[in-house]
């Protein structure tokens, strides 16, 4: 079953706790409130619920701190969007001959969801490289797409010789590209556009020159690593401690490189993808296949970044105890190993059907 929160926090609650007076096995959420996501955890685990959450976590919040209440809060997956992003706007910084103007339409602030905080500081960082570009500013707009327009043309007004916008990620980049050319100017020309996700939308504007980058980080791969968890926690797998907070690196999508993503994310059918039995640790013990380069997170820092922790905040002792074992070197290798096939290769579905 498939339920949509509609951006809508209280309707995503409700649809939740309904979830859990079902017979229901196992949830995984994508939280429209990242605030929200400890308490999910914790009902989860009361009512014996598998639990499985990805990109929207509150500040210094994370599986270990939910053993408390049960074993059922299985791990959270989030893509390094701090190097993706950092990674992206060189690539901008790049094609405007590391000069000019540049803003940013932003999703929420203040923040203390992670996605978001790499994401912004991501750019400040990067751009900070460049002496001879100016951050002139950024605008929030919910990652709407109509807002992000709106927010756009602000920022066009107050800054006409704009060069760049970094938009927080592809729905944002819709409306970015659509105030770009409301202005009277041409994106991919004039305005450089960077993008987040490698959504369809996003993809197909790099292939035509309207966006200059995206992240690849493939919105749907946490899903389909979610499902084979699950199936195999049902099967008496368990992740380990070092395990249960899951990253993965992006690809970096420009004209270069785009027509070999889109051919595999955009193109083929998206249950076509990944192949789901490959990332099973019970259908294939010695040959998974996490077809991203995926690593354990071990830096909570930089899940984080700048982000102060809470008043009284202790280490999980669970996270502690695999540091001192060095448990986080040994699964760091071992996804290093069992990274088979590349992202920007076929995929292995139905290899071994």
């Amino acid at each position: 079953m498939v339920l949509d929160g509609k951006s809508d926090a209280a309707v995503q609650s409700n649809q939740f706790n309904q979830l859990l007076t079902q017979k229901t096995t196992a949830i995984f959420v994508g939280l429209n409130d990242a605030g929200a996501l400890p308490t999910l955890a914790q009902g989860a685990n009361r009512s014996g619920v598998l639990f499985q959450a990805a990109w929207n976590s509150p500040a210094w919040s994370t599986p270990w701190d939910s053993d408390q209440y049960g074993p059922d809060y299985n791990s959270f997956l989030i893509p390094d969007e701090y190097e993706s992003v950092g990674k992206a706007v060189d690539v901008l910084a790049k094609q405007i001959g590391e000069e000019g103007t540049v803003v940013r339409v932003g999703g929420y602030y203040p923040s203390i969801d992670g996605c978001e905080v790499q994401r912004r500081l991501a750019v400040h960082h990067t751009l900070a490289k460049y002496p001879k570009i100016r951050f002139a500013g950024e605008l929030h707009a919910k990652y709407d797409a109509d807002l992000s327009q709106r927010a756009t043309t602000s920022l066009l007004t107050r800054y006409p010789d704009t060069v760049g916008i970094v938009a927080v990620n592809d729905d944002a980049a819709t409306g970015v590209v659509a105030g770009i050319e409301a202005a009277g100017k041409v994106p991919g020309k004039d305005v450089f556009v960077v993008g987040a996700n490698g959504s369809t939308a996003g993809i197909e504007r790099v292939v035509s020159g309207r966006q200059l980058v995206t992240t690849g980080n493939v919105p749907a791969y946490p899903s389909f690593v979610t499902v084979a968890q699950f199936h195999d926690r049902l099967r008496g797998w368990r992740p380990e401690p070092a395990e249960r907070m899951y990253g993965w690196h992006a690809e970096i999508i420009t004209r270069d490189n785009v027509a070999k993503f889109k051919a595999r994310y955009v193109d083929a059918p998206i249950g076509q993808s990944f192949d789901v039995k490959l990332l099973s640790r019970t259908e294939h013990p010695r040959d998974f296949d996490l077809q991203f380069d995926a690593y354990p997170i071990e830096d909570l820092e930089h899940i984080w970044p700048g982000v102060p922790k809470p008043d009284g905040y202790t280490y999980p002792e669970a996270y502690l105890a695999a540091q001192r074992n060095g448990d986080f070197d040994r699964i760091r290798a071992l996804y290093r190993d069992h990274y088979r096939s590349p992202v920007l290769g076929p995929s292995p579905y139905g290899r071994y059907a």
